[in-house]
């Protein structure tokens, strides 16, 4: 499954998955372009990468919602690179439990502040680089875009996961997110059809749970939600990527594949 130097843009690349997968991507023979809003994680992992495998990854500080920064970024990339094989639209602001612990999530008191900051990276954003960089993609009649959902964009949450007997907020998981990850659903589903007559592939990953030193509380509960009883591992997510970037998946279009131990299956 070699990458063939194929040009791949992660959103959100500094980030706990988004890191995973431009590593795969440079070990899988691409190169990884990173597009993050948190510059000391973005100067981080580019130090991290070409410390590891000696090699220079370009990397992009940015708010994916604006959108006159991501058309100028398109023009340094295809200046520096000639080209731009394929998007992944990974970036999502996604409260951990430490967060929801500390705040009342429930939807009667729902802060719509939390809601636009929410959209805006996840779902604003996800829809403004789709726009730019398939434009060019239709143009050149070859690309690959694959958009990070979760199970939770398939089925509801489980809210008792989430409740703490030390706090006396309201512990829910936002209906932001639900909200954000059905809505890269539609996007993938949308945008798989508009471009296929240009060869421009849409396919949407939909994880569960990933492990990442969650407490054991919490854990013993989601497990017990899971056909597999445990978490996912992050390889485990971004192993399929590699694949939906390859030309192994050449005939995989507006797929939605969930990788969650089976837990949408009940």
């Amino acid at each position: 499954m070699k990458l063939d130097n194929k040009v791949i843009i992660v959103t959100g690349g500094a980030g706990f998955l988004g890191s995973l997968f431009c590593e795969l991507i440079l070990k899988f023979g691409g190169r990884p372009i990173i597009l993050d809003n948190n510059q000391i994680l973005l100067q981080k992992e580019i130090k991290r990468i070409k410390r590891k495998y000696k090699k220079k990854i370009l990397g992009f500080c940015v708010d994916i919602s604006n959108e006159k920064k991501i058309a100028e970024i398109k023009i340094k990339i295809l200046k520096k690179y000639k080209k731009i094989d394929g998007l992944v639209n990974n970036a999502a602001l996604n409260p951990d439990v430490n967060f929801l612990k500390k705040n009342d999530c429930s939807l009667e008191e729902y802060p719509m502040e939390f809601f636009q900051k929410e959209f805006d990276v996840g779902l604003k954003g996800a829809l403004i680089c789709t726009k730019i960089f398939g434009k060019y993609f239709s143009k050149k009649k070859n690309g690959n875009i694959i958009n990070i959902s979760s199970d939770l964009g398939i089925i509801s949450p489980t809210q008792h996961i989430y409740e703490s007997k030390k706090s006396k907020k309201k512990q829910v998981k936002p209906v932001s997110y639900s909200i954000i990850k059905s809505g890269i659903i539609g996007l993938t589903k949308y945008t798989s059809t508009y471009w296929a007559n240009n060869n421009v592939r849409c396919n949407a990953i939909a994880p569960g749970g990933v492990y990442n030193f969650q407490n054991k509380t919490f854990l013993k509960k989601i497990s017990k939600l899971i056909p597999m009883k445990r978490l996912g591992k992050k390889e485990e997510v971004g192993y399929l990527l590699i694949f939906l970037l390859s030309d192994f998946s050449s005939y995989i279009n507006g797929a939605v594949i969930s990788v969650d131990g089976g837990r949408t299956a009940w």
